[in-house]
Formats: structure tokens, C-alpha cells, sequence
């Protein structure tokens, strides 16, 4: 006999960590690489970085937030229904491209496809999860889903794409918090 999860906390748990440790290890890799511009140097370029543990740091990270991306979103998937459990297969995806943008590095061109996708599949999750915040009542996280909207769509009007690039990442980290802390206080 199955028995029914009690807690979603495990899961809320992981997508606070990510959310909260990928713009800290971010910075860390900008920092060791020390000639990285911000609104010059796309974060990929961190992935090669002449410095090996820039470019580990930045790789590796990639590729645990995505493991851990995908696996709260699989988590959800199976935790809710409707838009939530879309949601959740939605960041699953992304996450397997943020896995893939620490492993297929701008040395190859397949890179940008992975960076590409995950981008798109990213503003394609925070849509739908504010679809199900909207639908569910959910007023904090609909408040900073617009918020995160709003911010992504200035950076679009003042920054070339690699300033765009780490404002969308930064924001999509304070998404993703919320999101983890949203899941942490509904029934599952």
C-alpha cells in the first residue's frame, strides 16, 4: 500500500537551496575568473574561463542546480495537479538544460541550444506557475512572479543580452525561492 506524502518540505527545501546558492556561487566564479564583465561577458563565457576553477565552479554548479531543478520539478509534478503539476514537468526540462549548459560548454556549438532552451522553458515554467498561483489564490508568489516580470523586461530595454542573461538568472533564482516556499505552506 502506498502511502500518501505528508510534507512537501524536502522539496521546498531544495528549490530555496538552488534558488538561493546559484547567484552566490555565480559570483564566486566571477570573482576567481577576475577579467569577467558584467553586460560584456555572457555567464557561459565563465564555463571556459582561462581559470580552471572559474570555469568549475560555474560548470559544476550548472550542473547540480539543474539535477536538483529537475528533481523538484518532477517532485511537483507528482505532488499536484493541473497547472502546478505542469509546472512542475516544465521545470523538470528546464533543469535538464541547465544540467546540459554545465556539461556541453560554449566550446561547442550545441551549447546555445541548451542555453536557448533553458531560458525559453524557464519563462515558459514562471508563466504557467503564475497561472496556478492566480488560479490557487496564491497572492505573495503572483506578486513576486510580477515583480520578476517586470524586472526581466526592463533589463530587456536596458542591457544587451549578456546583462540581460544575469538579471534573468538572478531573477529566476528569487522565483524559484518563492516557488519553494509556496510549496513548503500548501497541501500537498
Amino acid at each position: 500500500m502506498a502511502t500518501k506524502v505528508k510534507s512537501a518540505a524536502p522539496l521546498s527545501f531544495i528549490a530555496i537551496l538552488v534558488g538561493a546558492l546559484v547567484p552566490i556561487l555565480f559570483a564566486i566564479a566571477i570573482f576567481t575568473d577576475g577579467y569577467w564583465e558584467f553586460n560584456f561577458n555572457t555567464l557561459s563565457d565563465l564555463g571556459v574561463s582561462y581559470n580552471e576553477t572559474a570555469a568549475g565552479i560555474f560548470n559544476w554548479t550548472c550542473i547540480c542546480a539543474g539535477a536538483l531543478i529537475a528533481i523538484y520539478g518532477i517532485g511537483k509534478m507528482l505532488l499536484k495537479s493541473g497547472y502546478d503539476a505542469a509546472n512542475g514537468l516544465i521545470l523538470a526540462v528546464g533543469g535538464i538544460f541547465l544540467l546540459s549548459i554545465g556539461i556541453v560548454t560554449e566550446n561547442y556549438s550545441e551549447h546555445y541550444i541548451f542555453a536557448y532552451c533553458y531560458f525559453v522553458t524557464m519563462a515558459i515554467a514562471i508563466l504557467v506557475g503564475a497561472a496556478g498561483d492566480v488560479k490557487n489564490g496564491r497572492n505573495i508568489t503572483v506578486a513576486i512572479t510580477a515583480m520578476v516580470i517586470v524586472i526581466v523586461l526592463a533589463a530587456a530595454i536596458g542591457f544587451n543580452i549578456a546583462g540581460l542573461e544575469v538579471v534573468s538568472v538572478v531573477a529566476m533564482c528569487v522565483w524559484i525561492i518563492a516557488q519553494g516556499f509556496s510549496l513548503s505552506f500548501s497541501k500537498a
